[in-house]
């Protein structure tokens, strides 16, 4: 907390903390302890997660929330399970949820466009119409490639398997925004 507070000048302004990583609710308990003393403080709290944790811890920590950006990055089952070896189910179970409760207007879903992996017409259809038939309402944010993320596999000496593309241009994301469109999401959040 001592070290949230030495940013206070920036919270005065609409700044306020985020909570991200890694994944914040690995951390759940603590998350859940600094949450609550950042709302007694008047700081606003916002999370970056992909929602692959309890129920229960989730439960817990969006009555401190003021903001919640959740990824969905691939709606198959299986494309999920291959490309981050966890299961989607959890995920989606999860953003059902928090899209019925009375949270579901503090909710940002975001899906991060990764070539080849989630950034094709089809994921990102599915992922609206499963959006929006939870919550028509709903809030969604597509987010740019971005090819920086080679540098730190070069910090633990793994081989980045991205490297020959960059950020999609200002073309190709209206391409994406024009599908989730075209899928019914009314909320989409351009960058």
């Amino acid at each position: 907390m001592n070290k949230i507070k030495e940013d206070e000048v920036f919270f005065q302004h609409g700044g306020g903390v985020t909570f991200s990583g890694g994944e914040p609710f690995m951390q759940g308990e603590f998350l859940i302890k600094i949450l609550k003393r950042c709302q007694k403080e008047k700081i606003h709290t916002a999370i970056e997660t992909s929602f692959y944790t309890s129920l229960e811890l989730i439960k817990k920590a969006l009555p401190y929330l003021d903001l919640v950006y959740i990824d969905l990055k691939i709606f198959d089952e299986q494309k999920h399970q291959a490309c981050t070896n966890v299961s989607s189910q959890l995920i989606k179970e999860n953003i059902r949820y928090v899209l019925q409760s009375e949270y579901k207007d503090k909710v940002i879903i975001r899906t991060p466009l990764i070539p080849t992996m989630s950034a094709t017409d089809e994921n990102i259809h599915q992922i609206v119409k499963f959006l929006i038939q939870i919550n028509p309402e709903v809030k969604y944010e597509m987010l740019n490639y971005n090819p920086l993320a080679s540098s730190k596999y070069e910090l633990v000496n793994l081989k980045y398997g991205l490297e020959s593309y960059q950020m999609f241009t200002k073309q190709q994301m209206q391409h994406f925004y024009d599908v989730a469109l075209q899928a019914g999401i009314k909320n989409l959040i351009k960058e």
